[in-house]
Formats: structure tokens, sequence, C-alpha cells
């Protein structure tokens, strides 16, 4: 398996893709193929020990605040765009990036292509819930959307979760501020009545947000602004509370460890981290792109890397 690596995406320097990058080919033979200051990178290959790599120099990025599409134009030698005109060509099987979520969507749209019948790409995030996971789309790619575009999410995340989950019938609900079919604005109203109509989705109906953590739903759609504000309210609220628990318990530490609770506090944390989902891959283009969380560490990359390799086994680029 061969995967490019955007080494200018995290916030927290290219040294977290080399490491999480290290630690999965302690695990697995895979070759990377790293972008970025070369520089840099040699620094931090230095600290590790890698069978085979590639390094591709550039000092230019695309920046999360510039215009996604003007940035494409301007920066042709930034590591983003360098990244997926490599797939294209067929020089590896997939591309991870943690930097601009914009820059990653435009860029896959405009070099790569997207699929036939999409009519964009979107970000499938699965959400922890009572049992198993819920896919919810879009997390964040597209901030304005149609009632066109949200079919289509749901089409689409139907057809994942049916192949990567073996759901055979996957439940779809549109993510909305009520449960009655005559609630949300014009966009969420439009979109219900549009996705009852489709014979071959199992449309359940509205879902609220407090509901997602314990419902049967295995899709949830929505537009990026609605789908982001939502992961990152729960992301927050997860860290509030697990920063805090200690607190509440024993302050000696032996007995924090014994606690039954304390245990099954950090269990339900382990659902909730991100860092063990790694990353997601943009759904509609022709290829395999990842995005990782901007303040991925180590361990994030790690496992996003483990999603690419399971995603190019089920060769998902041939579907998605």
């Amino acid at each position: 398996m061969k995967v490019i690596i955007d080494c200018f995406g995290p916030d927290l320097g290219p040294g977290v893709m080399i490491e999480g990058a290290s630690l999965y080919a302690a695990e697995k033979d895979f070759y990377p193929i790293f972008i970025g200051n070369e520089d840099q990178i040699k620094e931090e290959l230095s600290k590790h020990s890698f069978k085979d790599y590639e390094i591709i120099h550039t000092d230019t990025y695309i920046e999360n605040t510039e215009e996604p599409t003007r940035a494409l134009r301007k920066k042709k030698d930034s590591s983003l765009v360098m990244a997926l005109s490599l797939l294209k060509e067929g020089r590896a099987d997939a591309v991870l990036s943690a930097g601009s979520t914009g820059g990653l969507l435009a860029g896959g749209l405009f070099l790569i292509g997207r699929k036939e019948g999409v009519e964009r790409a979107c970000l499938p995030v699965p959400i922890p819930k009572a049992k198993g996971h819920v896919c919810l789309l879009d997390a964040g790619a597209n901030v304005d959307c149609s009632v066109d575009v949200i079919h289509s999410f749901a089409k689409m995340g139907s057809d994942y979760v049916r192949k990567v989950y073996s759901v055979n019938q996957p439940k779809v609900y549109l993510l909305n501020i009520g449960l009655e079919p005559g609630k949300g604005n014009k966009q969420t109203k439009e979109s219900f009545d549009r996705l009852s109509q489709d014979p071959d989705l199992n449309f359940k109906g509205n879902i609220e947000a407090r509901d997602v953590f314990n419902t049967d739903a295995d899709v949830i759609v929505c537009d990026g602004f609605v789908g982001n504000i939502f992961l990152k309210s729960m992301e927050g609220f997860a860290e509030f509370i697990f920063s805090n628990f200690k607190s509440f318990l024993v302050k000696d530490s032996g007995a924090q460890e014994k606690n039954p609770l304390s245990e099954k506090m950090f269990q339900l944390k382990n659902m909730f981290d991100y860092k063990n989902v790694g990353a997601v891959p943009l759904l509609g283009i022709k290829g395999l792109v990842f995005k990782a969380h901007g303040s991925s560490n180590a361990k994030a990359i790690y496992s996003s890397l483990k999603q690419i390799d399971q995603a190019v086994d089920h060769k998902l680029a041939d579907e998605f």
C-alpha cells in the first residue's frame, strides 16, 4: 500500500504525521510518500525507523483561511495540489491530509473528478451510539446544500454503510429541529419531501440532535454547516465531561484505578475519542482521499492509516 501524506496539514506540525506513519509501519509494511519541507521531514524521520519511503519537497501549502478554489489555482506547487495530482497519476493508493477541508474538497473535485451521478463530495463521520455507530454526513465539507445535494448524501451514505458496516437496509434520517414532517427551514422541509419520495431509500423521517446517541439510525444526513456544528459540539461536550470527571472520584490514585465507575468512563471516553477513528474518506470522487482532524496527534494518524488500509482492501475507490 502506498499513501501520499501531506505533512503541512496538522496543527501540531509534520512530526505527528511521521510518528503516526512510523507506528503503523511497525505493524504492517507500507510505502509512505511524505510531501512537505524536506529538511523538516528528514529531521523528524531521524527519530523513527522506516523500511522504505519517499520525500517530495515543497514549501507551499494551502491555509485554512484561504478561498479554496483560488488557492488551488495560485498554489499549484502546494502540498495538497501535489498530493492529489500524484494520486490522479496513479502514483499511490490514497492521500491522507489533516489540512484545509475546503481545499481538499475543491481539489478532489477539480483535480481528481467526481463520480457519475454525484452532486457533491462529502465527509461521512461515524458517531457512537448505544449500539455501534451511525454515519453522519456531511460533517463539514459543504456548508450550503440544495435539496438535490442532501438527497445525494442520503444515497451515498446508505451505500457506504451497506458496504462498510454490512447493513442490508440502512435506516436513513434527516437531522432537524423537530420530528414532524413540517418542521425546519425551507431546505429541511423540501429535503424531507424528496427523501420520502425515493423508493430506494429506507427513509425514516426527522431526528433531533438529542436522539442521535440513542437511535436505530444507520445514516443521518444534513448540510455540512449543521453537521460540523453538531460534531464539534459533541467533541467539546465530551472533552468537558471526561476532563472534569476525575474531580468526582476519590483523590487517591490507587482508589481511582480500582473504581469500576472510572473504568466504565474510560471505556466511554474511548468511544468518543476521534483519535481512535482517525480520518474519514471523501465520498463521491474518483480516488481514495482521507481527511484527518486538524488537531490530530500521532495516534490519530496511526488510526487513519488503518482506515485507509481497510478502504484499499475493500476497494472502496471503485464504489464511492
